[in-house]
């Protein structure tokens, strides 16, 4: 029965004190700090003078056990914690896609650079091989001038003539000079 009627007073009390202050000083949704310690010391300091005047027993302190919340406002208040947790959620993909656009624009960037740096040494070995190619046929041209022209003429054929080609030249063409074996004839 005491106990019963302290319950009542205890109850009076958080009634008093939480009716009289906005839901976020009880309750904190973002992750901010509440100002529950002090919500709960202002129902202790209203409910200890009355049960110590009317019941002779000092009131040490008050715990809540659990903290429910009128129907009317359950929907409103899990509305805006959804809410609250889809902007986290969006703020946490738009840091992601943030930082997927930094790496793909670095791993662009190196792509670029390595594939400049690729084009620009292939680029120095043909200049190479081209060389080498040339001082090849200047040497070539330079041992055997006949035999330099021979082959010229024949890889230049080659080019030309493909298994479904049909040429017509004269009896005279320098090919068939070549094909022959006959000695060239004068400004030849």
């Amino acid at each position: 029965m005491a106990q019963e009627r302290l319950a009542d007073i205890v109850l009076a009390a958080v009634g008093n004190v939480i009716g009289s202050h906005p839901s976020s000083a009880v309750i904190s949704v973002d992750g901010r700090a509440s100002r529950f310690a002090d919500v709960m010391r202002r129902i202790l300091d209203e409910a200890r003078p009355r049960i110590l005047a009317e019941y002779g027993i000092d009131l040490v302190d008050v715990r809540l056990r659990q903290l429910t919340l009128p129907e009317q406002n359950r929907a409103n208040v899990f509305a805006r914690m959804q809410a609250e947790r889809g902007k986290m959620a969006m703020k946490y993909r738009s840091e992601g896609e943030r930082e997927l656009k930094k790496l793909v624009a670095a791993a662009d960037r190196q792509k670029t650079r390595i594939l400049a740096e690729a084009y620009r040494e292939a680029e120095r070995l043909k200049a190479e091989g081209d060389a080498q190619a040339m001082q090849i046929y200047a040497d070539a041209f330079g041992r055997g001038p006949q035999f330099y022209k021979f082959t010229r003429t024949l890889t230049a054929y080659e080019k030309m003539l493909d298994g479904s080609t049909t040429i017509f030249l004269p009896a005279d063409a320098e090919i068939f000079r070549i094909l022959d074996g006959r000695p060239a004839r004068a400004g030849r």
